[in-house]
Protein backbone atom coordinates (compact mmCIF):
# COMPACT_ATOMS: atom_id res chain seq x y z
CA UNK A 1 0.00 0.00 0.00
CA UNK A 2 1.22 3.79 -0.82
CA UNK A 3 -0.84 4.70 2.40
CA UNK A 4 1.35 6.52 4.88
CA UNK A 5 0.19 7.39 8.14
CA UNK A 6 1.02 10.37 10.43
CA UNK A 7 -0.32 11.88 13.83
CA UNK A 8 -3.07 14.18 13.14
CA UNK A 9 -2.01 17.63 13.39
CA UNK A 10 1.46 17.24 13.75
CA UNK A 11 4.25 18.89 11.90
CA UNK A 12 4.17 15.66 9.62
CA UNK A 13 0.40 15.89 9.15
CA UNK A 14 0.62 19.84 8.29
CA UNK A 15 3.46 19.17 5.91
CA UNK A 16 1.48 16.34 4.00
CA UNK A 17 -1.30 18.49 3.70
CA UNK A 18 0.63 21.51 2.43
CA UNK A 19 2.36 18.94 -0.19
CA UNK A 20 -0.73 16.66 -1.76
CA UNK A 21 -2.06 17.67 -4.78
CA UNK A 22 -5.76 16.17 -3.53
CA UNK A 23 -7.43 16.21 -0.17
CA UNK A 24 -10.00 13.79 0.08
CA UNK A 25 -12.17 13.73 3.41
CA UNK A 26 -15.31 13.08 4.67
CA UNK A 27 -15.75 15.07 7.74
CA UNK A 28 -14.34 18.94 7.80
CA UNK A 29 -10.42 19.42 8.06
CA UNK A 30 -8.96 21.98 10.94
CA UNK A 31 -9.00 25.67 9.77
CA UNK A 32 -5.68 25.72 9.71
CA UNK A 33 -4.83 23.47 6.39
CA UNK A 34 -5.11 25.80 3.28
CA UNK A 35 -5.76 24.68 0.25
CA UNK A 36 -3.62 26.21 -2.29
CA UNK A 37 -4.67 27.27 -5.91
CA UNK A 38 -3.08 24.53 -7.30
CA UNK A 39 -4.51 21.43 -4.73
CA UNK A 40 -7.76 19.91 -5.59
CA UNK A 41 -9.94 19.18 -2.03
CA UNK A 42 -12.90 16.89 -2.32
CA UNK A 43 -15.32 16.53 0.17
CA UNK A 44 -17.56 13.47 0.44
CA UNK A 45 -19.16 14.00 3.99
CA UNK A 46 -20.25 11.61 5.99
CA UNK A 47 -24.62 10.21 6.59
CA UNK A 48 -27.40 11.63 5.25
CA UNK A 49 -28.23 14.98 6.19
CA UNK A 50 -31.79 14.30 7.90
CA UNK A 51 -30.61 16.58 11.13
CA UNK A 52 -29.29 19.96 10.56
CA UNK A 53 -26.32 21.24 9.72
CA UNK A 54 -24.21 24.44 9.61
CA UNK A 55 -26.47 27.11 8.81
CA UNK A 56 -29.47 25.14 8.73
CA UNK A 57 -29.47 24.79 12.59
CA UNK A 58 -32.00 27.23 14.24
CA UNK A 59 -30.52 26.63 17.96
CA UNK A 60 -28.54 24.39 18.79
CA UNK A 61 -27.01 25.43 22.56
CA UNK A 62 -28.32 21.90 24.25
CA UNK A 63 -26.81 19.18 21.90
CA UNK A 64 -23.70 20.49 21.05
CA UNK A 65 -20.23 21.70 22.04
CA UNK A 66 -20.57 24.55 19.82
CA UNK A 67 -23.14 27.47 19.49
CA UNK A 68 -25.01 27.96 16.05
CA UNK A 69 -23.27 30.72 14.98
CA UNK A 70 -19.99 28.74 15.72
CA UNK A 71 -20.95 25.45 13.82
CA UNK A 72 -21.96 28.54 11.12
CA UNK A 73 -18.57 29.73 11.18
CA UNK A 74 -16.87 26.58 11.03
CA UNK A 75 -19.04 25.27 7.86
CA UNK A 76 -17.92 28.67 6.16
CA UNK A 77 -14.30 27.61 6.89
CA UNK A 78 -14.79 24.36 5.56
CA UNK A 79 -16.91 25.00 2.15
CA UNK A 80 -14.67 28.20 0.93
CA UNK A 81 -11.96 25.00 0.53
CA UNK A 82 -14.10 23.00 -1.38
CA UNK A 83 -13.11 22.15 -5.07
CA UNK A 84 -15.81 18.83 -5.43
CA UNK A 85 -18.43 17.51 -2.81
CA UNK A 86 -20.00 14.37 -3.16
CA UNK A 87 -23.47 14.06 -2.85
CA UNK A 88 -25.66 10.46 -3.32
CA UNK A 89 -28.87 12.36 -4.02
CA UNK A 90 -30.62 15.56 -5.05
CA UNK A 91 -32.20 15.82 -1.67
CA UNK A 92 -28.75 15.83 -0.35
CA UNK A 93 -27.52 18.21 -2.64
CA UNK A 94 -30.21 20.51 -1.94
CA UNK A 95 -29.15 20.70 1.88
CA UNK A 96 -25.41 20.84 1.20
CA UNK A 97 -26.53 23.89 -0.67
CA UNK A 98 -28.31 25.60 2.47
CA UNK A 99 -25.86 23.98 5.27
CA UNK A 100 -22.76 25.67 3.92
CA UNK A 101 -24.02 28.30 2.08
CA UNK A 102 -22.17 27.41 -1.17
CA UNK A 103 -23.86 30.18 -3.21
CA UNK A 104 -22.19 32.84 -1.14
CA UNK A 105 -19.25 30.87 0.32
CA UNK A 106 -18.29 29.17 -2.52
CA UNK A 107 -20.51 29.33 -5.93
CA UNK A 108 -18.03 27.56 -8.04
CA UNK A 109 -17.63 24.18 -6.35
CA UNK A 110 -18.93 21.33 -8.39
CA UNK A 111 -21.04 18.73 -6.86
CA UNK A 112 -21.14 15.19 -7.78
CA UNK A 113 -24.47 13.77 -7.27
CA UNK A 114 -22.98 9.99 -7.77
CA UNK A 115 -23.30 8.48 -4.12
CA UNK A 116 -21.08 8.44 -1.31
CA UNK A 117 -18.03 6.08 -1.51
CA UNK A 118 -18.01 4.52 2.35
CA UNK A 119 -21.73 3.30 0.72
CA UNK A 120 -20.54 1.00 -1.57
CA UNK A 121 -20.23 -1.99 0.65
CA UNK A 122 -24.22 -1.79 1.18
CA UNK A 123 -24.71 -2.68 -2.42
CA UNK A 124 -22.19 -5.60 -3.22
CA UNK A 125 -22.46 -7.13 0.50
CA UNK A 126 -22.09 -10.97 0.24
CA UNK A 127 -24.05 -13.89 1.97
CA UNK A 128 -20.84 -14.39 3.76
CA UNK A 129 -20.87 -10.58 4.91
CA UNK A 130 -24.01 -11.60 6.40
CA UNK A 131 -23.33 -14.49 8.15
CA UNK A 132 -20.36 -12.91 10.00
CA UNK A 133 -22.34 -10.20 10.95
CA UNK A 134 -24.94 -12.35 12.77
CA UNK A 135 -22.39 -14.30 14.35
CA UNK A 136 -21.11 -11.10 15.36
CA UNK A 137 -24.16 -9.92 17.16
CA UNK A 138 -25.27 -13.61 18.50
CA UNK A 139 -27.81 -13.74 15.60
CA UNK A 140 -28.36 -17.44 14.62
CA UNK A 141 -27.42 -17.80 11.07
CA UNK A 142 -30.69 -19.57 10.12
CA UNK A 143 -33.04 -16.97 11.96
CA UNK A 144 -34.56 -14.74 9.38
CA UNK A 145 -36.75 -12.10 10.89
CA UNK A 146 -35.83 -8.24 9.86
CA UNK A 147 -32.40 -6.77 11.45
CA UNK A 148 -33.58 -2.95 12.73
CA UNK A 149 -30.81 -0.82 14.04
CA UNK A 150 -32.22 2.75 15.35
CA UNK A 151 -28.93 4.59 16.57
CA UNK A 152 -29.80 8.56 16.92
CA UNK A 153 -26.89 10.80 16.91
CA UNK A 154 -29.20 14.05 17.43
CA UNK A 155 -32.46 15.38 18.11
CA UNK A 156 -32.34 19.24 17.53
CA UNK A 157 -35.69 18.70 14.98
CA UNK A 158 -37.24 15.43 16.13
CA UNK A 159 -36.87 13.87 19.73
CA UNK A 160 -35.15 10.52 20.48
CA UNK A 161 -36.98 7.73 21.41
CA UNK A 162 -37.07 6.60 24.75
CA UNK A 163 -36.28 2.61 24.79
CA UNK A 164 -40.30 1.74 26.27
CA UNK A 165 -41.15 3.73 23.11
CA UNK A 166 -38.97 1.77 20.74
CA UNK A 167 -40.41 -1.67 22.10
CA UNK A 168 -43.99 -0.14 21.59
CA UNK A 169 -42.87 0.45 17.82
CA UNK A 170 -41.37 -2.60 17.46
CA UNK A 171 -43.99 -5.03 19.47
CA UNK A 172 -46.69 -5.26 16.10
CA UNK A 173 -43.51 -6.86 14.34
CA UNK A 174 -41.27 -9.76 14.75
CA UNK A 175 -37.84 -8.34 14.50
CA UNK A 176 -34.48 -8.62 16.08
CA UNK A 177 -33.87 -4.60 17.44
CA UNK A 178 -30.18 -2.99 17.72
CA UNK A 179 -29.81 0.12 19.43
CA UNK A 180 -27.08 2.71 20.68
CA UNK A 181 -27.09 6.41 20.93
CA UNK A 182 -24.44 9.15 20.98
CA UNK A 183 -24.79 10.32 25.06
CA UNK A 184 -27.00 13.72 25.89
CA UNK A 185 -27.44 14.57 28.87
CA UNK A 186 -30.67 16.49 28.19
CA UNK A 187 -31.99 12.63 26.95
CA UNK A 188 -31.16 11.01 30.01
CA UNK A 189 -33.41 8.04 29.81
CA UNK A 190 -32.40 7.08 26.48
CA UNK A 191 -30.29 3.96 26.22
CA UNK A 192 -27.05 4.06 25.70
CA UNK A 193 -23.90 1.98 24.81
CA UNK A 194 -20.80 1.86 24.25
CA UNK A 195 -20.96 -1.04 22.10
CA UNK A 196 -24.64 -2.17 20.21
CA UNK A 197 -27.15 -4.25 22.34
CA UNK A 198 -29.19 -6.98 20.80
CA UNK A 199 -32.91 -7.34 21.64
CA UNK A 200 -35.27 -10.37 20.32
CA UNK A 201 -38.45 -8.37 19.79
CA UNK A 202 -41.43 -10.73 18.58
CA UNK A 203 -45.36 -9.67 18.10
CA UNK A 204 -45.79 -11.88 20.96
CA UNK A 205 -44.32 -9.92 23.65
Amino acid sequence: SRARLVTYKSKEYFETYAKAGMFITNSRLPEEIVRKHNQIFVQCWHGTPLKRLGHDVIDNSENSLNTSEEMKTKSDLDAVRYSYMISPSPFCTEKYKSAFNLEKNNPHVRIIEEGYPRNDFLYQYTAGDIAHVKERLGIPADDSRKIILYAPTEASVVPMLTFPEITALSRTVSCWLLTGAVPMPTFPDIVVSSSNSVFPLTSSM
